[in-house]
C-alpha cells in the first residue's frame, strides 16, 4: 500500500491550493457546563475517536453534541463526505464521515468541490501524514497550525483519474481489512484450541 500510495500520488507535483478546490471546515467544543448541550445525537468527532481514523470511513463516535450545542457554540455540523484530519496529538489522522457530524477543535476538514474526489483527498492525507508529524509542533501536545493548511497545495489530476486512483487503493484498504479479519480469526482459533488443550478439555491422541 506504501509503495502504491508514493508511484500514484507521490509523484504527483502539487499545483493548487487545497482551499481553492475545497471548503475547509473546522470545530468547537460546546460548553460542558450545560447538560442540553449533550448527548443530543449529533455524531462529534474528538480525540477520543482517534482510535477510529486512518480506517477510511468514520461512522459513529465517542460522543454527542445537541442541536443546542451547536447554536450556542462554533460548532458546526458538516455533511457527509467531510474529509476530517487531526492536527492535535495524533497528529495526521484522518477519515471521511458517512453522516453529517461535528468536529471538535482539534480537527480540521474539507468539503471538496465538483473537481476533487474526497476519496483522493484522503489518500493524499494518507501519504503526507510523516510530513505533518514532522512538522507538528508544540511541547506538552503536538499541533499543526491552521496558517499550514491555509497555504497547502495539492495535484489535481482529471476527476476520472482522481477516483482511478482512489479505488486501486480502496481495493488494496479491502484486501488488507481482509487479511486482519483472517489474522484475528486464527488468532482466537488457536486461543481456543490452547485453552481446551492446556485445560484437558481436549485431548490429542499420540
Amino acid at each position: 500500500k506504501h509503495g502504491l500510495l508514493s508511484s500514484l500520488i507521490g509523484n504527483l507535483p502539487p499545483k493548487i491550493k487545497l482551499d481553492d478546490v475545497a471548503k475547509r471546515v473546522s470545530g468547537h467544543t460546546p460548553s460542558k457546563s450545560h447538560k442540553d448541550y449533550w448527548n443530543g445525537g449529533i455524531p462529534w468527532v474528538s480525540l477520543t475517536d482517534t482510535s477510529k481514523l486512518d480506517k477510511r470511513y468514520i461512522h459513529e463516535t465517542s460522543k454527542e453534541i445537541s442541536n443546542l450545542g451547536i447554536e450556542n457554540s462554533s460548532a458546526v455540523l458538516h455533511p457527509t463526505g467531510t474529509v476530517i484530519i487531526s492536527r492535535d496529538a495524533r497528529v495526521g489522522c484522518s477519515a471521511v464521515t458517512t453522516k453529517p457530524m461535528a468536529v471538535s477543535q482539534h480537527f480540521i476538514g474539507w468539503v471538496c468541490s465538483e473537481n476533487l474526489h474526497n476519496m483522493f483527498l484522503y489518500y493524499c492525507l494518507q501519504h503526507w501524514k510523516p510530513r505533518f508529524e514532522n512538522i507538528a509542533m508544540g511541547s506538552t501536545i503536538p499541533t499543526i497550525g491552521l496558517s499550514f493548511f491555509k497555504d497547502l497545495m495539492i495535484s489535481l489530476p482529471s476527476i476520472n483519474e482522481q477516483k482511478n486512483i482512489a479505488k486501486s487503493l480502496e481495493s488494496i484498504d479491502d484486501s488488507i481489512k481482509s487479511l486482519i479479519n483472517k489474522i484475528q480469526f486464527f488468532e482466537n482459533l488457536k486461543k481456543g484450541l490452547m485453552a481446551d488443550l492446556l485445560s484437558g478439555r481436549k485431548r490429542v491422541s499420540i
